[in-house]
């Protein structure tokens, strides 16, 4: 099962140099890229975003992980096993384009939000910050929830916590 492990890991290495080099662009995004930059930014997260998702639910990975699901993995074996599963397990039930989609958006809305702060107009942010809920919404509906809406994006963060109800 070592062999099987290794293999495993090879993978998650794989998705966590994409996740750095999303995490690089989106602070340059935020320290250096000129404005003109935004629309090419946009779509290479995106891509990433789309690559990510991709190797996530590859039907070799998804196999992989099913395997090691009953291997007798302990301390941060276990740990990696249990992390990329709930991840796989999520990201299994939200379309690769909904991901690409989001992922753009949220970059283009980034841009949008500092000229809409600068101009002390929120007005001008306003149509990017409804796309984005309701792409995140979409989302929720796909994960699922129970009670509050909410929970699906807090389960991401902590797991198993909930919320009974958010005050109107």
């Amino acid at each position: 099962m070592a062999a099987k492990y290794e293999e495993f890991i090879h993978w998650v290495r794989e998705l966590a140099d994409i996740g750095h080099a999303q995490g690089l662009m989106s602070w340059d995004q935020e320290t250096y890229m000129p404005a003109r930059g935004a629309e090419l930014r946009a779509r290479s997260l995106g891509t990433l975003a789309g690559l990510y998702h991709e190797k996530l639910t590859d039907p070799a990975l998804v196999a992989l992980v099913e395997e090691l699901r009953g291997a007798r993995l302990e301390g941060d074996e276990e740990v990696n096993w249990r992390f990329v599963e709930r991840d796989q397990r999520r990201a299994l039930k939200v379309p690769r384009e909904l991901v690409v989609e989001l992922s753009q958006t949220q970059s283009l809305a980034h841009e949008a939000w500092v000229a809409a702060r600068q101009a002390s107009d929120f007005a001008q942010f306003r149509p990017w910050l409804e796309k984005i809920l309701g792409l995140q919404q979409e989302v929720a509906h796909r994960v699922g929830f129970e009670g509050n809406i909410y929970n699906a994006f807090l389960d991401e963060y902590e797991p198993y916590a909930r919320v009974e109800a958010v005050a109107p």
